[in-house]
């Protein structure tokens, strides 16, 4: 008696059906599950905004991990993966000589939307973003003080490039902050 022989011989007609259908199922598992591996992995998207603090205007800087939200990766319902490990630094320069002002020793202390604030964030895929501070525009003084507390900056234009870390992926954007001596003090060209 062959154990094995019937492996090798051709399976009655029912049971063919019955793999078809289960190779048909297997490849549409791997075909839906290529998009997840691909497309679901974090994606930052880094921009400037200010907003009014009772103090006087905050320059910061906001940082998203962009959720998937329209498309045929959508209709597949693909989800972003959250950001682990998410750093921020930043460089302060003068806009004509290109001297650097500022420049970010350690991690800048990112606060997410769950009011964690720490050097080293996880950013879940919202459209609500992360950011931290970059300068704040006193309303009584007209003085604008970057994050530090220490370094003050006169009227000019400043280049302030960000350069965003996350899993060996680095994000960078650069901006135009111009300071002025007429309310609101500082503004992003």
């Amino acid at each position: 008696m062959d154990w094995f022989g019937w492996l090798f011989q051709q399976p009655p007609a029912p049971w063919q059906w019955v793999g078809l259908i289960i190779g048909v199922l297997a490849f549409v598992g791997v075909i839906v599950s290529i998009p997840i591996l691909f497309c679901g992995r974090p994606k930052l998207r880094i921009d400037f905004n200010t907003y009014d603090a009772q103090d006087g205007t905050c320059m910061i800087c906001e940082i998203w991990n962009e959720p998937i939200a329209k498309g045929i990766l959508a209709f597949l319902k693909v989800h972003r993966d959250q950001a682990q490990d998410v750093v921020a630094f930043y460089t302060v320069k003068e806009g004509g000589s290109g001297r650097v002002v500022f420049k970010t020793q350690h991690a800048a202390p990112i606060k997410t939307q769950a009011g964690v604030r720490a050097e080293r964030v996880a950013l879940p895929a919202s459209f609500f973003p992360a950011n931290f501070l970059i300068a704040l525009a006193n309303k009584k003084d007209g003085q604008v003080i970057l994050e530090d507390q220490k370094t003050k900056l006169e009227m000019g234009e400043y280049t302030v490039e960000i350069k965003v870390e996350n899993e060996g992926k680095q994000y960078t954007k650069t901006g135009i902050l111009n300071i002025t001596d007429k309310y609101p003090f500082a503004y992003w060209n």
